[in-house]
């Protein structure tokens, strides 16, 4: 949404510049044509300098497109009907005349800043503008209408057409806005929607449905166009100590932190999310195992700068690293950073750990299957706890998979 209002102006300041640029050459000829006439010459060639005007701010991006927007509403619309008065009120001409500037000139330009107007205002003041537009417009035909009704029929009939053209063409106008509101509107929802299904409530990074959205369009793009891409798991150790010492509050104000850190380090295509409780995970498109390697300890350092409070010690993290091989789908390499952490985890956290360096070296006890996505923070921790309560000790995997206070 961000970037479609510069979009939209853009758009606009080069349909200005399109039209605009092709309607100057033809005034000041208009004007020319129409010098004989008491003030239809002078009317042109204002409405040239106008013009002119408007193209100049245009092109050097001095006058904004919302102000060219309201020179061209209020001069051109004015000049128009000031034009129309003088030929139908002060200074009358003939009712054949009247019909041809009123069809070459009149009704052409009131169509034109009807269509401007829309594009200008929003549709409660758009529509109050033409409707004033159309009563002003009619309003100067009505004494030739009636006057065309006993004397020049067809010239009358003429004018009556030409007004009832430009309150069509206003009402078409006001439906076609009414419909891309209403379409806008419904983007905006859906759009909206969209951004809750995948962002998490408290750090407003993608939640774990949308960082898996995003990793498999990364997975998707390299398999189409090649490359690699790397993944960083995070755990944050003694992030359970810091809630059961501070209270679960302290444990937001800590992610929230860890997230606003981790955010202010990311380059710009790194993608990051919140994979479940104090676990967070990075896509890094692009990304090397040394170069993600590097960058991670980069992410490592800047956690364990925050110095948040954790009972006797302070909130690290403990972070898998995982590199895209051939072969590998979203499972795989999660895994691959999963283990990773986990060797991270069991020796003494705080430290980076790569998938790659760990091939050679299986977890001891059960293992998970390659289709089966990690498992959160929370179900490793009540593992460990419901072992605590039979009077056994954490199965070795429990082991492997990292402490129970985080």
């Amino acid at each position: 949404m961000e970037d479609a209002a510069p979009r939209s102006l853009e758009m606009r300041r080069r349909t200005y510049l399109a039209v605009l640029g092709s309607l100057t050459p033809f005034l000041p000829w208009l004007a020319w044509m129409r010098r004989d006439e008491p003030v239809g010459g002078p009317i042109y060639l204002l409405m040239f300098a106008v013009v002119v005007v408007a193209l100049a701010g245009l092109v050097t991006r001095r006058l904004a497109v919302v102000r060219v927007e309201r020179l061209i509403i209020v001069a051109i619309p004015v000049l128009m009907l000031a034009r129309l008065f003088v030929v139908t009120v002060i200074d009358p001409v003939p009712l054949g005349v009247l019909r041809q500037l009123v069809a070459e000139t009149a009704g052409p330009t009131a169509v034109v800043s009807v269509v401007v107007i829309y594009l200008a205002f929003d549709q409660a003041r758009a529509r109050t503008w033409s409707i004033v537009l159309w009563v002003a417009f009619t309003a100067l035909l009505v004494r030739p209408i009636v006057e065309g009704a006993s004397t020049n029929f067809g010239a009358g009939a003429a004018l009556v057409r030409q007004s009832v053209t430009l309150a069509i063409i206003a009402g078409m106008t006001h439906a076609l806005a009414s419909i891309k509101a209403k379409l806008a509107e419904e983007r905006t929802r859906a759009r909206t929607l969209e951004e809750l299904a995948h962002s998490d409530a408290l750090t407003g990074i993608n939640n774990r449905r949308g960082i898996e959205v995003a990793l498999a369009a990364e997975l998707d793009r390299v398999a189409r166009y090649g490359g690699t891409l790397s993944v960083a798991l995070f755990d944050l150790d003694g992030f359970k100590a810091r809630n059961d010492h501070l209270g679960h509050a302290a444990g937001d104000t800590a992610l929230i932190a860890v997230v606003e850190a981790l955010e202010a380090d990311l380059r710009a295509t790194d993608i990051l999310g919140r994979w479940g409780g104090d676990e967070l995970l990075v896509v890094a498109p692009a990304t090397s195992n040394p170069d993600a390697l590097q960058i991670a300890e980069r992410w490592r350092a800047a956690v364990a700068e925050l110095g948040l409070a954790a009972g006797d010690g302070e909130v690290t993290t403990s972070i898998g690293i995982a590199t895209l091989r051939p072969g590998d789908d979203l499972h795989t390499l999660l895994v691959r950073a999963d283990r990773a952490l986990y060797a991270a985890k069991t020796r003494g956290g705080d430290q980076v750990m790569s998938g790659e360096d760990l091939e050679a070296r299986p977890l001891r006890g059960r293992q998970r299957s390659a289709g089966q996505l990690p498992r959160g923070r929370d179900e490793r921790h009540r593992d460990h706890e419901h072992a605590q309560r039979a009077g056994a000790q954490p199965s070795p995997v429990a082991a492997t998979e990292g402490p129970a206070d985080g």
